[in-house]
């Protein structure tokens, strides 16, 4: 067994997947010291911790590689940007993994977009970090070739195995103090991320090539496996569809072959034929499958250039954020404990923001929670704003009508503060803009489930309401003439109006007070709990079986005080120990 030296390399870990799994199995048989795991995942999170790791929580903030000193950071398909003071931290450096061959394709999913390039070759590399995007130097590259059925997945497992391979040559590096990298060639550099990528099928093009097509729709099969980039799509009857598998027809009397592109058939086999470009494909499927129909004579809808370019412009304002989108839902909170209830009950607030966010401030009372958490919803109209004359409305309906805020309640911070905050989040969502539906649904195998901001418990809406929804617990709505109000369960609309109410009075006289630390039971709410719980001249007994022991205990231990002709009955002593034990229970439960 080789010798590891007295003072190990400390190394500080974030990322994701196999391959992060498989460097830190090797750092630690190789006797490197790993100070601190920030995982990306559940599954490389328990691997971690299994393995005796100091791991930090799933989506932990980056800070948390700085809490230890080190020598390296590793970052190893890790899709979020180290800000300087953590890229200064280490005292030698930070090394990263990317799945692409630098300079080329450097940002994001490196593997889909080479496959939407028509590359014939790909690559990964090990780099240092610098203030840039993939820009630092290169310690170790290796070549991936890329095969004619390769889909995203099988590109991207093979980069994954070759990452874990090259890993091997860069080991030795890390024991040095200053390894020296090969510069980039910047003239070679291209980039794309989520302020610059051109997804590429939001609505496909049916005038393109079969292999055009396919190529599309391979560069965007992730398998099991969790997709951040989306699917290409199709309208049909109306209707949107994720196209996920297409084959050429090899049918040599298929009457489709002869037909203009977007032409359609439905084959005996149910499978629907489409005249592309220059062949009939078929598409293998789809999401929502399509309907059996025995119709020929439909056609896809065929979209020039213009409005290709138009709907894609759309589409990528959207793409910028949805990323950040889905990291937001992924730390939503566990509020998800209200129901809307039968009886409801309303209350008008007032004109002002003050109102809206200090009736958000009297619910997160209510439920208690670390953060005050609701969705923030579009009306069709707001859905439509940046739909320009070139793009088909019908987009509007691939998009979610609410999204997540989510504001931390801090002791410190006073109730001035947190409305200020409160409003900047409002007014950063409304500037994201809403994201694409099927992003909630595009989660991998092992992952935890996105939660639907539209079970959120809480809503807030500044313009019409959103139909045919799940109806929220609480219900924050402006009207057209600019005055908030709340619908909510009727039980306890009362309590919410005290807690209002008081959290207005202390806005205006107080703004330093935080909410953190204020009252839960106010006003008339705080009376009729204290008529509940007696007045300070009748001590209260701690509880109901506390007060029935006292009772026992102050009789005859051998009288009997339950009979019972099948089993003897009870003395007092017996049914003290009995309540005595059953006390003990609940107050360990």
């Amino acid at each position: 067994m080789p010798a590891h030296p007295p003072n190990p390399v400390r190394i500080a870990l974030i990322g994701d997947s196999m391959i992060a799994q498989r460097v830190l199995g090797r750092l630690l048989e190789s006797g490197f010291e790993i100070t601190t795991c920030l995982p990306g995942g559940d599954a490389f999170a328990a691997e971690a911790r299994r393995r005796g790791v100091r791991t930090e929580a799933v989506g932990a903030t980056l800070a948390t590689l700085c809490r230890e000193p080190c020598d390296w950071i590793l970052s190893v398909l890790n899709t979020r940007i180290l800000p300087a003071d953590v890229i200064d931290h280490p005292a030698r450096g930070v090394i990263n993994f990317h799945d692409g061959p630098l300079p080329r394709f450097a940002g994001l999913f490196a593997p889909t977009r080479a496959l939407l390039d028509g590359a014939d070759e790909h690559g990964i590399a090990w780099h240092l970090v610098d203030e840039g995007i993939d820009t630092g130097d290169l310690l170790v590259t290796e070549p991936v070739p890329i095969e004619p059925d390769d889909t995203a997945l099988t590109l991207q497992l093979r980069c994954v195995d070759a990452g874990c391979r090259s890993f091997e040559r860069l080991l030795p590096l890390l024991r040095e103090t200053d390894p020296q990298g090969r510069v980039q060639d910047p003239s070679l550099r291209t980039i794309f991320g989520s302020a610059r990528w051109s997804r590429r099928g939001i609505e496909t093009d049916w005038r393109s090539s079969f292999e055009s097509i396919r190529r599309v729709v391979d560069a965007h099969d992730f398998g099991p496996y969790a997709n951040y980039v989306g699917h290409p799509r199709f309208r049909f009857d109306g209707r949107w569809h994720l196209l996920k598998r297409v084959e050429r027809c090899e049918d040599p009397e298929c009457p489709n072959s002869d037909e203009v592109p977007g032409s359609t058939r439905a084959a005996d086999d149910g499978r629907l034929h489409v005249r592309c470009g220059d062949v009939c494909l078929v598409i293998r499927a789809c999401d929502p499958p399509l309907p059996e129909t025995d119709e020929s004579d439909r056609a896809m809808a065929v979209r020039t250039d213009a409005e290709l370019d138009a709907v894609e412009l759309w589409d990528s304002a959207r793409f910028r954020f949805e990323l950040g989108w889905r990291n937001r839902i992924g730390m939503l909170g566990s509020n998800f404990v209200w129901e809307a209830g039968s009886q409801t009950s309303s209350l008008e607030l007032g004109p002002l923001f003050a109102d809206l966010a200090c009736g958000l401030i009297a619910c997160h009372a209510i439920q208690g929670d670390d953060a005050i958490e609701f969705a923030l919803g579009w009306s069709p109209e707001e859905l439509a704003v940046g739909v320009g004359p070139e793009v088909d409305p019908a987009v509007t309906a691939l998009l979610h009508p609410f999204a997540p805020v989510s504001v931390p309640i801090e002791a410190s911070v006073g109730i001035g503060q947190l409305v200020e905050t409160l409003a900047d989040a409002i007014a950063e969502a409304r500037r994201r803009g809403p994201f694409l539906r099927d992003l909630l649904k595009r989660v991998g195998v092992g992952e935890r489930a996105l939660a639907d901001p539209e079970r959120l418990p809480i809503r807030v809406m500044e313009g019409p309401g959103v139909p045919d929804f799940h109806a929220a617990a609480w219900s924050f709505h402006q009207s057209v003439e600019g005055i908030w109000s709340v619908s909510g369960p009727g039980w306890a609309m009362k309590a919410f109006e005290d807690l209002f109410a008081h959290r207005r009075r202390v806005l205006e006289t107080n703004p330093d007070h935080a909410p953190a630390t204020m009252p839960r039971v106010v006003d008339d709410t705080e009376s009729t709990v204290a008529a509940w719980e007696g007045s300070q001249s009748i001590p209260r007994p701690r509880s109901f079986l506390d007060a029935a022991e006292a009772r026992l205990q102050a009789a005859d231990p051998e009288a009997m005080l339950v009979d019972s002709t099948s089993d003897g009955g009870a003395t007092d002593r017996e049914m003290a120990d009995m309540v005595r034990g059953g006390t003990a229970a609940l107050r360990a439960a």
